[in-house]
């Protein structure tokens, strides 16, 4: 949502007294929401309130936040992925899906959008969020089309794999459950699924970035002097056949001699 909202007529005064029972408590946990009159004085309060912020959006802004909300509502209690019938039961790793991000703050992905699945932990997936990003994606990075850039975000590119040109939204990736991934689509080629992990390694832990890339240099170094070392014995054992064959050769002909001379005698 790019709208900063006017929040200067909403009224919070029964929404903040709602905290008292917010402290992780048996006895708060124990009694029933509905009997409790701060809370029902909350509840309309907040009903108040939404519509209030309703009124301030545009169509988009405001769908994209009942969605949100009935999704929540109809998907909560799932706790992995789970496919509306005939559609594809598995998340690939380099699977672009469609994902209910929920509500966000400010620099946050929110409510419906793409995202990249990188990774699996248990029943969470960790996602790298999508945008189309219209008016500052020649400005992000690539390792190619511009790399000079900095690696906050991505370019990803239909030449990728990826249906759309758009961005990816490298520094707000998060493990999410599979609950909230609503629809499956592209699967992109694993070197470009590298590429992006490792990007993600290398904003998440710069250090260990660092590290990484030292030891799978000198991993490639240690490969490409194995390699000459094979090359060099390759090349010794030939000369050795050829020296073999030559000695053989040389041994004959001092037989044929030895032999001739002794025949002559």
């Amino acid at each position: 949502m790019d709208k900063d909202l006017d929040i200067s007529l909403l009224e919070f005064k029964y929404l903040d007294l709602v905290a008292c029972y917010t402290h992780n408590t048996q006895t708060n946990k124990g009694m029933t929401a509905i009997g409790r009159s701060k809370i029902i004085d909350g509840l309309i309060q907040l009903e108040e309130n939404i519509h209030r912020i309703l009124r301030q959006l545009n169509a988009y802004d405001a769908s994209s936040i009942l969605i949100a909300e009935t999704n929540w509502m109809k998907r909560n209690h799932f706790g992995k992925y789970m496919p509306k019938k005939g559609n594809k039961k598995k998340v690939a790793f380099g699977q672009v899906c469609t994902i209910d991000y929920g509500k966000s703050y400010k620099g946050e992905i929110g409510y419906v959008h793409p995202g990249l699945c990188i990774g699996k932990k248990d029943d969470k997936y960790l996602i790298v969020p999508m945008t189309t990003g219209k008016n500052w994606r020649d400005t992000c990075y690539h390792p190619t089309l511009n790399p000079n850039m900095t690696k906050e975000h991505r370019q990803c590119c239909t030449s990728e794999g990826f249906e759309k040109d758009g961005v990816l939204l490298i520094n707000d990736s998060k493990f999410m459950s599979g609950g909230r991934i609503l629809e499956l689509h592209e699967v992109i080629p694993s070197e470009i699924l590298e590429e992006i992990q490792l990007q993600l390694l290398y904003i998440m832990f710069p250090d260990i970035y660092r590290i990484f890339n030292k030891d799978k240099n000198k991993i490639t170094r240690l490969e490409n002097s194995a390699s000459d070392r094979e090359r060099q014995i390759a090349n010794l054992k030939l000369k050795n056949e050829k020296l073999s064959n030559r000695i053989r050769d040389l041994e004959c002909e001092i037989n044929n001699i030895t032999s001739s001379t002794e025949n002559h005698e």
